[in-house]
């Protein structure tokens, strides 16, 4: 891998990869700083993400289910709150650090509503019988399963040195990997480095 200088990110944000076959696709990124984002009714291994919803039918089953669910979540907002606290930090040399800072709490708050939601769950499927509990999960699962159909999917990974992603994505080890702030998704969008 060669790695080509670009504009150096503030070492603190984690960065995306994204890989790419040499084409189109990968030429949008560069001139447009635009992701293509894949509708999952067009994707062709939809098992990535429309893989078959095994639902347990012992109760325990159900709330160690949600149990983990909630850990995630839990580890996710503590993620998020720590990015949010290095961002409201930088208010000294950044005049725009509190407003960044305010979108990374907004997700801190999403955290603390769908927490709030799990726990409730994990009560409901204690307090419930066994046919009662599997039938909250079920409910849950099936709140998320109806907005699949107009989602769309942008992979994305955490490491650069990722043999299956340069395979798979990158047209056999032939193609370019960008490196993204976490904020890609933010209006201003800058490439941090391309991998070649």
């Amino acid at each position: 891998m060669t790695e080509l200088p670009s504009e150096a990110w503030r070492g603190w944000y984690p960065a995306l990869y994204k890989f790419r076959e040499l084409g189109s696709r990968a030429t949008q990124i560069v001139e447009n700083l635009q992701l293509y984002f894949a509708p999952i009714r067009d994707m062709t291994d939809r098992t990535e993400v429309g893989a078959q919803l095994i639902i347990p039918e012992d109760q325990s089953k159900v709330v160690k289910h949600l149990d983990e669910y909630l850990s995630v979540l839990k580890e996710n907002r503590a993620f998020e709150y720590k990015l949010f606290q290095k961002q409201m930090a930088r208010y000294h040399d950044d005049i725009m650090a509190p407003f960044r800072a305010s979108r990374r709490n907004a997700r801190v708050l999403d955290f603390d509503a769908r927490i709030k939601q799990a726990t409730q769950l994990i009560a409901d499927a204690r307090a419930a019988d066994g046919p009662a509990a599997v039938h909250h999960l079920q409910t849950f699962y099936e709140s998320i399963r109806k907005g699949l159909p107009e989602a769309a999917v942008c992979c994305l990974a955490k490491v650069p040195k990722a043999p299956k992603m340069w395979e798979e994505y990158a047209n056999q080890h032939r193609g370019v990997c960008f490196e993204f702030s976490d904020r890609i998704f933010a209006k201003e969008k800058k490439i941090a480095k391309v991998l070649i």
